[in-house]
């Protein structure tokens, strides 16, 4: 009960929800409103809609976000650790400093990509999403690479570029289908 005879004095049962202004807005036209939508399509105060695309990307954006940071974080703490058990071969001090910069960038973009997850309407949002599509595409090229031309890694090489080929070609198809 912050305000004494406003919206929250009612009881929970009587609140009316009522549909925002112009000037709730910033600016909008007043939303007329809308036919009831299905669980996968929510009308936003602003007029735009969720979909299940969205969604989907949204939660592409949250699982890579957040594995991308958990690697770039112990990349930047063990890097000798991480790069043996991913290449099976041992780092000297210059591999040691690349492989830290590496999760640096790393983590970064999982940061970027877990704060886009709520902005995919607009244009940052956008990038963000193509630009982790672009590193999962790229990052299972290289990986494949790795192992097969100079043959290095064991399974967990393995696993990681096919995890990174999953999620970009999951990436693509939601990319695709999205409407702008």
């Amino acid at each position: 009960m912050l305000f004494k005879g406003g919206w929250y004095d009612r009881p929970d049962d009587e609140r009316e929800v009522q549909a925002p202004t112009a000037a709730a807005c910033d600016g909008c036209a007043l939303i007329p409103p809308a036919a009831p939508q299905s669980t996968y399509r929510q009308r936003r105060h602003n007029g735009t809609t969720k979909t299940r695309r969205d969604l989907s990307l949204r939660f592409l954006l949250i699982l890579s976000g957040g594995l991308e940071a958990l690697m770039g974080v112990l990349m930047m703490l063990v890097p000798k650790v991480a790069m043996t058990a991913l290449l099976g071969a041992s780092l000297d001090p210059v591999g040691t400093a690349l492989a830290r910069l590496f999760g640096v960038g790393i983590f970064s973009l999982g940061l970027a990509s877990l704060k886009a997850r709520d902005d995919l309407g607009t244009a940052a949002g956008m990038a963000v999403s193509l630009g982790i599509t672009s590193y999962n595409v790229l990052a299972a090229v290289v990986l494949g690479w790795i192992a097969i031309v100079l043959n290095l890694g064991g399974p967990l090489l393995w696993m990681a570029g096919i995890g990174h080929a999953l999620l970009g070609a999951v990436f693509v198809s939601a990319l695709a289908t999205l409407k702008r």
